[in-house]
């Protein structure tokens, strides 16, 4: 159980503003009742929130929205006192049907106070073993709240639903080290899309319009064996969107073709070395084409590309650690330097443009000192 308080207070110019007070409290409990086949599990899970919101500030920023200057963005004026209850339970039955098959339905229920919707969500796994290759099926439904930003104030909202689908294979091909592929597609319904100029009873832009879809492949190698311990992933995906039934299917603002991450790790005496190294596709972005100039605001008037048609360069790092551990009667120590982005390679998170929209300047993400700490465990 965890109880917190938020409280956010943001001044956009002489008169711009967003205030939030945020008061949540959760609560989780799980239960597992094993048997001679398998083993029974079920949870609880709630929720409470108590919101106290004036906001006087331009609409967030939209999926698959261009870029448009803060000054330039339609205000957005919303002042209200709600609660927010999340609540959820879940029942899921491990059953070992033969040496070599195990198969595990579930179901999940849910509902939302704020949009006083409900659901009910059931899944499915299989796993069938031949020798040392191991097949690994699953399908079922998920459920997803509005965010916890303005979107969360709405009540006209209902919850985003995927129904995902997953099938994979592993395999052992040494002492120690094991290769596995999976394929996967993901369809979701009622996404929350922002209409610019229409606002819904709430007096928000906000409309549960939107679809979607992800598919892709995913590889994954592990080696654990002696003072050894690595593993290698990758996965190629696509993911797109529709914000209405009429809009065009396009990229998400999340998608990422190629995702690649090298993990190696190894221990000598009382020191482990470790590293990391990343790949990952630059996200999609729509690009500004040209400009116009517009006398009567005496500003220039963006014209833009494909949406998310171009997109961020393509991102690597490599991150190194060293810990030694001292052991002693009672408790350990441990130090330990941690250089994260090594050879300080900045990700690009957007570009800002100048007035005109003839000049662009890409904002490149915080890249973290070396840190130097101990831990102590008693």
């Amino acid at each position: 159980m965890s109880v917190g308080a938020d409280r956010i207070r943001v001044a956009i110019g002489p008169t711009n503003k967003v205030d939030v007070d945020l008061l949540p409290v959760t609560f989780r409990d799980d239960v597992r009742v094993p048997w001679r086949t398998g083993q029974f599990r079920a949870g609880v899970e709630a929720t409470a929130e108590n919101y106290s919101v004036d906001v006087l500030a331009p609409v967030p920023r939209a999926e698959g929205e261009p870029p448009i200057k803060l000054g330039e963005q339609p205000v957005l004026a919303y002042q209200n006192k709600f609660n927010r209850r999340y609540l959820a339970a879940y029942v899921a039955v491990d059953f070992d049907l033969t040496k070599t098959l195990k198969i595990t339905p579930g179901l999940r229920a849910e509902y939302f106070s704020r949009q006083q919707a409900g659901t009910v969500m059931p899944r499915i796994q299989l796993e069938q073993k031949f020798g040392k290759v191991s097949v690994k099926g699953a399908m079922g439904r998920y459920a997803r709240g509005p965010d916890a930003n303005a979107q969360g104030a709405a009540t006209n909202l209902v919850p985003e639903i995927a129904a995902q689908y997953v099938l994979g294979a592993e395999t052992s091909v040494a002492e120690g080290a094991t290769v596995g592929v999976s394929g996967f597609y993901s369809r979701r319904t009622d996404l929350a899309s922002t209409l610019r100029g229409q606002l819904s009873s709430d007096g928000l832009p906000y409309f549960s319009v939107g679809t979607g879809r992800s598919y892709g492949l995913e590889a994954l190698a592990r080696y654990n064996h002696g003072n050894w311990y690595g593993w290698l992933a990758y996965s190629l995906s696509r993911s797109e969107r529709r914000d209405t039934a009429t809009s065009a299917l396009r990229l998400s603002d999340f998608d990422q073709t190629h995702n690649a991450t090298a993990v190696a790790s190894y221990k000598w005496h009382k020191w482990q070395f470790s590293g990391r190294f990343s790949l990952l596709s630059g996200t999609p972005y729509t690009d500004v084409t040209g400009a116009t100039y517009d006398a009567a605001s005496d500003r220039y008037i963006p014209s833009f590309g494909r949406t998310n048609g171009a997109r961020l360069t393509t991102n690597h790092q490599l991150d190194l650690r060293a810990e030694r551990t001292w052991n002693f009667t009672t408790w350990s120590l441990t130090g330990y330097l941690d250089i994260a982005n090594a050879y300080q390679n900045a990700r690009v998170v957007q570009y800002n443009y100048n007035r005109d929209y003839t000049e662009r300047e890409a904002t490149t993400e915080f890249v973290p000192i070396p840190s130097l700490g101990a831990r102590a465990t008693f």
